[in-house]
């Protein structure tokens, strides 16, 4: 909770506070980053510090209805929260509730670089010993394949069928269409 505050202690303070808008705030102390706490917010150090230097604003997301996000000066450890911290102090601004809060003023972090940044250059620096290269037997199998029309005489599909097999025909296999096929790989 809020500085060993119970819930309810704060939401009376919260009725009698001032408020400021969040413009205002971004104007006097710079624009925010966004913090998320994946874990115990005591084990993040600049999170912490950030704290302690009265950097960190919570924004109490409604989840519920149409409210609108609600900032509180300091760090408050709550569900449905999120946290901005500031470049300067809010000190000045301690107490006050922030409303009109625009998340276009607050700046994106940029991305950590991903698996796809990575190039191949990196991998040539790679300092692991390179595997010894094996030996295969590949078995190919070429085809060309080249279409020829023959005008044969024969008294019926079969006849024609057979005469055309039976034939002596030259054919030019530079322009046939080639494709070739793998039947067999095996380790040596």
């Amino acid at each position: 909770m809020y500085a060993g505050s119970s819930y309810v202690e704060l939401f009376m303070k919260r009725a009698n506070r001032s408020s400021v808008h969040f413009s205002a705030l971004v104007k006097a102390c710079g624009r925010p980053e966004p913090v998320t706490l994946w874990t115990d917010p005591s084990d993040d150090k600049r999170f912490m510090s950030a704290v302690r230097q009265n950097r960190v604003l919570t924004v109490e997301q409604q989840n519920v209805g149409t409210g609108k996000d609600i900032g509180i000066i300091g760090f408050l450890k709550e569900k449905n929260a999120s946290y901005l911290v500031f470049p300067k102090s809010l000190n000045r601004f301690s107490g006050m509730e922030v409303n009109g809060i625009k998340y276009e003023l607050v700046n994106q972090p940029e991305a950590e670089a991903s698996i796809s940044s990575f190039t191949k250059t990196d991998r040539k620096n790679d300092t692991r010993p390179s595997r010894p290269k094996k030996h295969f037997s590949v078995v190919l199998q070429w085809t060309a394949t080249v279409n020829t029309t023959h005008e044969i005489e024969a008294r019926n599909l079969k006849q024609a069928r057979e005469q055309a097999l039976n034939e002596q025909i030259e054919v030019d296999f530079s322009t046939a269409k080639k494709a070739v096929k793998i039947l067999e790989i095996r380790e040596m």
